[in-house]
């Protein structure tokens, strides 16, 4: 992982702006490898304004699509296409693998903002594409909802419509929307998210959501986020390997306490954000198994760590089933997405339990590679789940989550994947 951008990859995403494929092209040849988000950045902020032979170009250079951009507006290419009205990008985005049920930071998919605006072809595009008509994100309404809302409002001249003519033909496009719509509904919502739900079935895990409550735990060994680590005697306390800062301790978790994930063991987790060093790099994240019985102590933070403000769990709260989403990508071993109905995939998006949780999935914002076991090449199992704005608070920036995974045979085979705003 290199400490930070490098100047071409953010004049990458100049060019792509600007429609210059053979810069972009040149750019691209000139044997240096440009990171996955610096690429998603540049394929989005083409998409954007309606760059055809720049995106196409990106796509086959390896850029993913279902990767967020860096920045505000945080969003995913497919997205921006839509708000650009540029069918052939969002045609090339999709046969690329975009998925169009994916929702935004801001829990809208593309086809419920194109249905907003109501822009029909884009609709047709993203319905040829897979959108579900009838797929409520996690934040809004169903786009067949939206389409009634906005004819409402049009007839009752709440848009932007001086006469009433305007007002008539407003009113007519998103009739004509909702039509669209309710013939692109095949199996309606409920029956979607029912298939899908019994296809997953074999694959739920239990998870734990997170109820914390301000102060150390009263078992110092028990599960906390903040506060103070336990380490073994005379253990050297984790230092980044970035900027070789001492680490803060951001969360323990005893997987005893969570009787149905079936595991044993201490799991501790350490960051770096390089507060205290001259590099912009990514949030470091340690994390450590510790075998129960194990012989560990409190240990106070090394200067200039400090530690953040502890917070135990009250009580542990009955575990919950929870399924995978589409945007875990690993392979056909995971689950094979394309066997599922594209309702009923994409339902599937809306399983996930989001929050700061134990155990169950990782609910990604974007594509996220599940990593496997080096061992016996299984998927490692979720440990832990911290989102941004949770009782972490920004360490991931604004929107951003970290996942500790752990192989459920081999303990101490542990991965920290993180999904961060800016990197």
């Amino acid at each position: 992982m290199r400490d930070k951008w490098e100047p071409w990859e953010y004049e990458l995403g100049d060019l792509a702006e600007k429609g210059d494929v053979d810069a972009v092209s040149s750019a691209l040849a000139s044997g240096r490898n440009a990171r996955s988000r610096a690429l998603a950045t540049a394929l989005c902020r083409s998409a954007n304004h309606g760059h055809l032979p720049v995106v196409e170009l990106l796509l086959a250079s390896g850029a993913r699509p279902n990767l967020l951009r860096q920045g505000d507006p945080t969003m995913t290419a497919l997205v921006a296409a839509v708000h650009a009205r540029a069918i052939g990008v969002i045609e090339a985005l999709l046969r690329a693998g975009a998925d169009p049920n994916q929702p935004d930071p801001h829990g809208h998919t593309a086809l419920a903002i194109a249905t907003s605006s109501g822009d029909l072809d884009v609709i047709e595009a993203l319905l040829r594409g897979g959108a579900a008509a009838n797929l409520e994100a996690s934040k809004g309404e169903r786009p067949t909802r939206i389409a009634q809302i906005r004819q409402s409002e049009a007839t009752a001249g709440l848009l932007a419509a001086k006469t009433e003519d305007e007002k008539l033909a407003l009113a007519e496009k998103y009739a004509a929307v909702g039509a669209l719509l309710k013939k692109g509904d095949q199996i309606g919502a409920t029956t979607a998210a029912k298939r899908a739900k019994a296809a997953l079935a074999a694959l739920g895990r239990p998870a734990y959501a997170l109820k914390l409550a301000k102060g150390e735990a009263a078992d110092p060994s028990a599960t906390q986020i903040g506060g103070e680590p336990l380490l073994p005697p005379g253990a050297p306390w984790p230092v980044c390997r970035v900027c070789a800062a001492p680490m803060m301790h951001l969360a323990r978790v005893r997987l005893g306490d969570f009787e149905a994930l079936g595991a044993s063991g201490v799991v501790q987790l350490f960051e770096c954000r390089h507060l205290h060093a001259n590099a912009r790099a990514p949030a470091e994240l340690v994390a450590e198994h510790h075998e129960d019985g194990a012989r560990l102590e409190r240990r106070a933070p090394s200067p200039p760590a400090r530690p953040i403000p502890p917070q135990h769990v009250k009580q542990v709260p009955k575990p919950k089933v929870d399924l995978p989403s589409p945007l875990l990508v690993s392979d056909p071993r995971l689950f094979d997405w394309k066997t599922l109905h594209a309702e009923s995939r994409a339902a599937a998006h809306l399983f996930a339990i989001g929050g700061d949780k134990v155990g169950g999935w990782p609910a990604a914002s974007e594509e996220l590679v599940v990593p496997r076991c080096p061992d016996c090449d299984e998927l490692l199992s979720l440990r832990l789940q911290l989102v941004a704005k949770g009782a972490t608070g920004f360490v991931f920036g604004s929107r951003g989550r970290a996942f500790v995974l752990e192989c459920r045979t081999h303990a101490g085979r542990i991965a920290c994947v993180v999904q961060h705003d800016d990197w």
